[in-house]
């Protein structure tokens, strides 16, 4: 028992039951070195299949996942609006003109329950062509409302544009829902329409809008300069910037001299032309209900982020010329982030983004290391970008002229001298450096200001005035009716700039900014209002017509309406005249508050009216006594027809060249 007992031979026990054996050693080593060779072959094998892979469905201009997570093809190499323009260098003028299709994707219903709790995240992947554009993800629902925009170009008509749901799953590849398939035979305006998806159940709520783009327009010339942009890019004209690029190029006789280098990550992960390169890289995460952590890149020309998380491939690639913003913010309230807002009409690129005001979709980023550091990078680069497209807009113009002048052709407009000379080299190219004036555009039909569809009569009053009266006491520069009736609405911060005239709708037109009380509990106290006022009068200088378009700021779905107004003064004798008051609400997008929107905004407005019109009547009588009910000198409203009175640029009607902004205001809460 003492021998058990000794300390020595307890020791021995100890390392013995403790310590491995050599034989078990080797055997762990042979096995961990087994391991690690298996999977360098299983992954060098599986990266290149996926490459191979990749550049066959790439060839076809398809992405590799079916959800349309995996951006692949030529038209997805830059994932935005302008690219994918730029997928064809056929020239505008050849073709004659394109087309430009404006998608609203409202809602859907009656979606196919993807989870556990009989419900659904549904994401929509609009495509026309090798265009593609990702919806925002509505959380938890059956029945989302996503009132998002999306903007396409198709070279011909028909052309079909496939809307396909998905369910965005946190780990698992998302789920398709169903689909539909739109085609687009004609230009003009839909009205929205409930389209059934090729499921069981699920239907989608979308308007299309379609027009022409004709090449001597300002979008035509826009699309034009992209492809040719592109073409260069293609041909390495157009280099890596900070970092070289893949080809010398240029636009000479000789051919571009290819240089072929190792294909990087904006190669190999995202399918992006040789030329990009990697200019900077961060470690970070995307933000969704889970982070999915990988790492960005920044390039000469776009944004790249590329995540492997549970076997979820996730790839972005957000170009600098969709980007509208990129912003400091906060993830979780103490975990600092980057939001890079993307331009309306844009849509996601590669992954379902986050919703954001006006239209507007964006991306948000966590986890940086160095989260100012990158914000500096990220705003350098952009900015360097735009300055480099002006360059090459001014080298643009300048070749133009250059080749104009070296053709024997007059310079024209601005560059044309009198007497048909030309212009010296020098000129030319200082001509150049500003931007040529717009040509005086043909003598055509002015379109209405207000839309009539929504206008509905709320009352008519007589007034002891004239219509020309009627302005100059209420609207007009010298008067002080804007102050007493502001003040009794409460309304603060008045900004109103001058009277200005338009050749668009005909007549003058201002705008006027300000903030008003609100009375709805939904709504903040008060609320900034944008209150665009356009005036004409008729040839006979009888009927004054006031219109106006509101549109609210803080409350909410404000970027959704506006309120619009009309205001029209007959003259019925020689000291009277009716005025004719209508109102209406104008969605610009579909939400579920529509009708309480509508009757709340149109209530309100009446009842200001009302005070207006008693408040009115009172300094008409006061300018009455006083004798200043003559019309005052100075500018008077130019020529051109609108939805309710031609007007004349007669100098008997005439008024000073700013106004205080009087016409009544509603506190349009929602």
């Amino acid at each position: 028992m003492g021998e058990w007992l000794d300390p020595c031979h307890l020791s021995d026990a100890a390392a013995h039951v403790l310590l491995p054996t050599w034989r078990e050693i080797k055997f762990s080593l042979a096995s961990a070195t087994l391991v690690v060779a298996l999977y360098c072959l299983l992954t060098k094998a599986w990266e290149g299949t996926a490459m191979a892979f990749g550049d066959r469905r790439g060839r076809r201009g398809v992405g590799v996942d079916k959800s349309g997570l995996l951006v692949g093809g030529d038209g997805a190499k830059r994932g935005s609006i302008r690219a994918e323009r730029r997928g064809s260098s056929v020239d505008l003028d050849e073709m004659g003109c394109q087309y430009s299709i404006c998608l609203d994707l409202l809602a859907a219903r009656n979606l196919v329950g993807a989870n556990l709790n009989g419900t659904s995240d549904p994401y929509a992947v609009l495509t026309c062509g090798s265009q593609k554009r990702f919806s925002s993800v509505a959380p938890g629902t059956r029945n989302p409302l996503w009132g998002e925009q999306f903007h396409f170009v198709a070279d011909e008509l028909p052309v079909n544009v496939e809307i396909a749901i998905y369910d965005w799953d946190i780990i698992w590849k998302s789920t398709s829902l169903g689909r539909v398939v739109l085609s687009i035979s004609s230009t003009g305006s839909e009205e929205p329409h409930w389209r059934s998806l090729d499921r069981a159940s699920g239907q989608v709520y979308v308007q299309i809008a379609t027009k022409a783009i004709a090449p001597d327009s300002s979008e035509g010339a826009l699309i034009a300069a992209d492809n040719a942009r592109a073409s260069r890019r293609r041909s390495g004209g157009l280099g890596g910037g900070d970092g070289g690029g893949g080809g010398g190029g240029g636009f000479g006789e000789r051919g571009a001299t290819e240089v072929r280098q190792k294909p990087g990550p904006l190669q190999t992960i995202f399918n992006l032309p040789p030329d990009e390169i990697v200019l900077h890289s961060f470690s970070c995460a995307l933000e969704r209900s889970f982070l999915y952590h990988g790492r960005m890149y920044v390039s000469t020309h776009s944004i790249c982020f590329h995540s492997n998380v549970f076997a979820k491939h996730l790839k972005i690639v957000l170009p600098y010329e969709d980007v509208h913003e990129v912003r400091r913010s906060q993830h979780a309230l103490i975990n600092p982030a980057i939001t890079i807002v993307l331009k309306a009409g844009c849509g996601g690129h590669g992954v379902p983004p986050l919703g954001y005001k006006d239209g507007k979709v964006m991306y948000k980023f966590a986890s940086f290391w160095n989260r100012n550091h990158t914000y500096r990078v990220l705003t350098r680069s952009h900015k360097n970008f735009l300055a480099a497209e002006e360059a090459h807009a001014l080298d643009e113009r300048q070749q133009s002229i250059l080749r104009e002048a070296a053709h024997g052709f007059p310079l024209l407009s601005s560059r044309h001298l009198a007497g048909g000379s030309y212009l010296s080299a020098e000129a030319v190219i200082e001509a150049a450096k500003t931007p040529p004036r717009p040509r005086a555009p043909a003598p055509v039909a002015t379109r209405p200001f207000l839309n009539e569809s929504v206008l509905i009569d709320l009352f008519e009053r007589s007034m002891t005035c004239t219509a020309q009266t009627f302005f100059t006491v209420l609207l007009s520069n010298d008067s002080d009716f804007t102050g007493r009736y502001r003040a009794t609405r409460k309304d603060t911060e008045l900004k109103m700039e001058p009277w200005h005239t338009t050749e668009e709708y005909g007549g003058l037109l201002r705008r006027t900014t300000f903030r008003t009380i609100c009375t709805s509990p939904m709504c903040p106290p008060d609320s900034a209002i944008t209150d665009w006022q356009h005036v004409t009068l008729s040839t006979d200088e009888k009927t004054l017509t006031l219109e106006s378009i509101q549109q609210a700021h803080d409350v909410p779905f404000g970027s959704y309406f506006e309120v619009q107004g009309r205001w029209v003064v007959q003259t019925v004798g020689e000291a009277e005249c009716k005025v004719f008051v209508k109102t209406g609400v104008n969605f610009k997008k579909w939400c579920v508050m529509q009708s309480k929107i509508k009757a709340s905004a149109i209530a309100e407005f009446k009842a200001d009216a009302q005070t207006w019109i008693n408040l009115a009547t009172e300094e008409i009588q006061a300018a009455a006594r006083r004798g200043e009910t003559g019309t005052g000198g100075g500018r008077s409203i130019g020529a051109g027809s609108s939805s309710s009175s031609t007007v004349t640029s007669s100098a008997s009607f005439s008024f000073s060249s700013g106004y205080a902004s009087s016409a009544p205001t509603a506190s349009v809460g929602a």
